[in-house]
């Protein structure tokens, strides 16, 4: 398993993709929102969304975990 981390300090804006979606590595999962702008998270690899451990609207900092990839 691997954790997916936020990339930037700001708001969760929106997950593009839900627990249980198979995703490729690069590929957009989240959104967050930072300085008036929607900054992308990608998959760090490919393989299966197991669960988010934030929701929409959340504040969270550079690097706190946001999901698990298995």
């Amino acid at each position: 398993m691997e954790e997916i981390r936020a990339v930037i300090t700001g708001t969760l804006h929106q997950f593009k993709k839900h627990a249980g979606d198979e995703v490729e590595k690069g590929e957009v999962l989240a959104e967050i929102e930072s300085m008036k702008m929607l900054i992308p998270v990608e998959a760090p690899n490919t393989g299966k969304i197991v669960e988010w451990s934030v929701t929409e609207g959340e504040f969270v900092n550079e690097n706190d975990m946001i999901g698990m990839l298995d």
